[in-house]
């Protein structure tokens, strides 16, 4: 017994009101709302980001606008030491592909595992040809015929790439919940059981954040 509306957007929330307003114009009731919004991939913002060659996966269209540039690049820098970053650099080094990860923290994986499971995930991936940069801050891109040719590291750095893969977080869609009136830090703020602080409306997965549960060192 569950409706499922494709192609429809909810575009605003009346709290008070307990409804969604629609794409369509129309408005909704509720009695609980479940927010799961998840959330869009976070963008580089130093100079050049906005150059050719530069890639997020967050989709499918994502990595098939990726798949079109592969065999012109052999060697992609990786930015972020993430799921995502790992992922890529593991795919592409099993294409032949020549990756250098840069990760602006001590260790990979360090915002969602433990030290060893960083210390696994960093030594496998560098007995497979992969090159791993530490506490690697990007200060731009540079580029030839508008397309990327190095990364350009704060400590002066040049880290020659034909592609690079970007994958440095989300950027939770809280704007509606917050717009509705509710607390949001780095996603909409919930308790133990994933109420919001407004009434019946409760945040899952990507888009929720528990102050409690800090990151590990």
């Amino acid at each position: 017994s569950i409706d499922v509306l494709r192609g429809t957007r909810a575009e605003s929330i009346s709290a008070a009101g307990h409804e969604l307003g629609l794409s369509d114009g129309s408005v909704m009731g509720y009695g609980t709302l479940v927010w799961a919004a998840g959330g869009r991939a976070r963008r580089l913002a130093c100079p050049g980001s906005d150059v050719a060659g530069i890639h997020y996966v967050r989709c499918k269209d994502d990595v098939d606008a990726l798949r079109t540039e592969l065999p012109q690049a052999e060697r992609i820098v990786v930015i972020g030491a993430g799921y995502i970053g790992l992922e890529s650099a593991a795919t592409l080094a099993g294409l032949g592909k020549s990756v250098i990860i840069l990760e602006s923290l001590p260790r990979v994986l360090a915002r969602v595992a433990g030290s060893e499971l960083s210390t696994f995930f960093q030594e496998t991936h560098t007995a497979r040809g992969v090159e791993i940069v530490l506490n690697a801050m990007v200060a731009g891109m540079e580029s030839r015929a508008g397309r990327i040719c190095a990364v350009r590291l704060a400590d002066g750095r040049r880290i020659e790439a034909q592609l690079a893969i970007v994958g440095i977080g989300i950027l939770p869609n809280t704007e509606l919940l917050a717009a509705a009136g509710a607390s949001v830090s780095n996603g909409v703020r919930v308790d133990e059981q994933c109420r919001t602080d407004l009434p019946d409306i409760y945040a899952i997965g990507d888009v929720a954040y528990m102050e409690e549960l800090a990151y590990p060192n």
